[in-house]
């Protein structure tokens, strides 16, 4: 019987992805995460197939979706740490269907040549995962320097950076700073975000953009 039902599953498997697929249980340790995937037989990196990955931490956040020969495809779902959805993305049509405003993030700015032109409210690099995924990293990450601490300051740190046209996040700085180890705090901690940016203009014409995030 175990073994009819492991045969089952292995035709459905190769009946829905059209190639032979492997389950692949990973986990990750800054940021904690733990995914769930699976990868092609024959090729055990490229994914194909469903995809989950949970944030670990006092608050959960998951996303789902499914890869194509190692894409992303079809819809992907994120959610907050009560369960809510905070974006929908359409990775086959490159659309956002709905995402929830991303406050960290307070201005853009498209890179063209040597030049920065002022971005719009409706068309922004977004962070997959949104709110809740820097959340997570803060809460979880984030230490209260010691020199902060004991002179009573407390504040907001204004950290830019670069969000590329494949997606990544560089050239993290201090755009306004308020010391006391503040600025290097939100320095280390912007930078354990995940890569995993869509650009201004996705699903069009991607262009690089000088962002800034307030800490």
């Amino acid at each position: 019987m175990q073994y009819i039902l492991l045969l089952t599953c292995l035709i459905v498997s190769v009946a829905a992805f059209g190639q032979k697929t492997k389950k692949v249980v990973a986990e990750n340790d800054i940021p904690e995460y733990k995914e769930v995937f699976h990868v092609l037989v024959d090729s055990p990196d490229v994914r194909h197939g469903d995809y989950v990955r949970t944030f670990k931490g006092r608050y959960e956040t998951r996303e789902k979706g499914q890869y194509r020969h190692g894409e992303k495809a079809g819809i992907w779902t994120f959610t907050d740490f009560n369960g809510g959805v905070d974006q929908v993305i359409d990775f086959s049509n490159r659309k956002i269907i709905s995402a929830k405003p991303f406050k960290a993030l307070i201005s853009a700015s498209v890179i063209q040549g040597d030049s920065m032109i002022e971005n719009n409210d409706e068309n922004l690099p977004l962070l997959l995962g949104g709110a809740s995924r820097l959340s997570h990293i803060f809460v979880k990450y984030m230490r209260y320097p010691a020199d902060a601490r004991r002179s009573g300051i407390d504040g907001t740190v204004y950290v830019s950076a670069t969000v590329t046209k494949d997606g990544r996040l560089i050239d993290e700085q201090i755009e306004k700073g308020i010391g006391y180890g503040l600025d290097e705090e939100a320095i280390r901690t912007i930078k354990m975000l995940p890569d995993e940016w869509l650009p201004v203009g996705w699903g069009n014409e991607p262009h690089a953009s000088k962002i800034v995030l307030q800490v």
